[in-house]
């Protein structure tokens, strides 16, 4: 038995096993697929150096690792450099960018300066920084409407994970169309200009991770009349998911006659990552008043036995709408 295989063991859930009526297999471990997505930036910024890391590694610090890796080979400096220039000696740089250990802030400050990164994502590498010190870092709330600082902690998780696996009373953006994406992601207030920028995210999450990932989702059957009183929107809706399905995601609706097996309070995402990282498995939970992530053992456990058994119940979507 591998590392990552007991990693995945230890949280009483393996996401395998959840099969359609007709005992098709629905989900393989992701921690023990050999990806092809070797070409993806995060993954060619770290394959050269991946090491063997424990379960402690907290997802925050593996993002701020890999980011300042890939800008200080953007600018062509080598650890010897650094060392020159008085930013410590080669074997720090070496550890940090393995994540042996975590990064200090003025390291960060200092790097960032250096490689003369963007103040944007300055700001979400220091903030990446005070989680990664955090005993507890997916402790912490994001809201709903999160500024791009605040989301693209996620968009990091997401575009570093080989598996995504959702369960929602709703269709997640990542499988939304056009109509159904600015219905659901309109607010008072919000100018047209933020509007098109939150939907074109959307598709950019569907062209980055179907196909390359291993997404698995499960909607209520209430999913589907959502916009009951906009037949087109929903027409248009169910057309977008059987396109995805045929792009290799794996969509399946949970019956309203299967019982209360969805009993979410709004949806839920697993992301689980390459085994080379030594990242588990993470939870994001998100409702009405915000979302919040997880990587406590029972809570993950408990939501991957839980989605499996929706999984179990749901049927696929094309045989659904037969």
């Amino acid at each position: 038995m591998t590392g990552a295989t007991l990693r995945t063991a230890a949280y009483t859930g393996d996401m395998t096993g959840a099969k359609s009526p007709q005992k098709r297999q629905v989900a393989r471990p992701a921690t023990t697929r050999k990806t092809e997505s070797k070409e993806a930036s995060i993954r060619t910024a770290t394959k050269a150096t991946a090491t063997k890391r424990g379960s402690g590694v907290n997802l925050p610090g593996y993002l701020l690792a890999v980011s300042l890796k890939r800008y200080r080979l953007q600018r062509g400096q080598r650890h010897e450099d650094l060392a020159a220039l008085g930013y410590g000696s080669r074997s720090k740089w070496s550890e940090l960018e393995n994540f042996d250990h975590p990064y200090k802030l003025a390291d960060v400050i200092a790097l960032c300066e250096l490689f003369q990164v963007p103040l944007s994502q300055t700001a979400q590498m220091k903030k990446w920084a005070r989680q990664a010190r955090a005993v507890n870092w997916a402790d912490g709330e994001s809201p709903l409407l999160a500024d791009d600082s605040q989301w693209s902690t996620y968009l990091g998780s997401e575009g570093l994970a080989v598996g995504i696996r959702i369960a929602s009373h709703v269709i997640p953006g990542l499988l939304q169309a056009r109509g159904y994406a600015e219905l659901a992601a309109s607010v008072p207030g919000m100018s047209p200009e933020r509007l098109d920028k939150v939907v074109g995210l959307r598709f950019d999450r569907q062209d980055q991770h179907i196909g390359r990932a291993v997404v698995e989702v499960a909607l209520g059957e209430e999913a589907l009349y959502r916009f009951g009183g906009i037949p087109a929107i929903m027409d248009e809706q169910i057309r977008h998911l059987l396109y995805l399905v045929e792009r290799g995601a794996d969509i399946r609706i949970l019956p309203y006659d299967s019982g209360g097996l969805l009993t979410l309070w709004g949806e839920v995402t697993i992301l689980t990552f390459p085994e080379d990282t030594g990242l588990t498995p993470v939870i994001y939970e998100e409702g009405h008043s915000g979302g919040k992530y997880s990587s406590t053992p029972g809570v993950v456990g408990r939501t991957i036995t839980r989605t499996t058994a929706m999984f179990e119940q749901a049927v696929p979507i094309k045989e659904f709408l037969e």
